[in-house]
């Protein structure tokens, strides 16, 4: 586990079981994160979880035609931290997390 600050959720190759983790943002009530790709478009929310595993046969791909025959895909991972006004606390760019 990394703190936020520390967490790169620029874009990375994703193999299944791969899991990304980072430190709870002070006074976040939810996490919700956007997976995205060539042809993925993904998004969760996560509740008070601050850790995600990506098994690779859960991601939505925008055309499942198109699926890649690899396990391995280049996605961007971004993640906003919600308080409990709905209003964004914290978010993921690439290079860390920001405040």
């Amino acid at each position: 586990m990394l703190p936020v600050e520390d967490v790169n959720f620029g874009t990375q190759e994703i193999k299944p079981g791969d899991k990304f983790a980072w430190y709870p943002v002070k006074d976040a009530d939810d996490y919700f994160v956007r997976v995205s790709g060539e042809s993925i478009n993904d998004t969760r929310l996560l509740g008070q979880k601050t850790s995600l595993e990506i098994p690779y046969n859960t991601l939505k791909f925008k055309d499942p035609d198109k699926k890649p025959k690899s396990d391995a895909v280049d996605v961007t991972i971004a993640v906003l931290a919600i308080d409990k006004n709905n209003n964004v606390i914290g978010k993921g760019k690439e290079g860390g997390f920001q405040r």
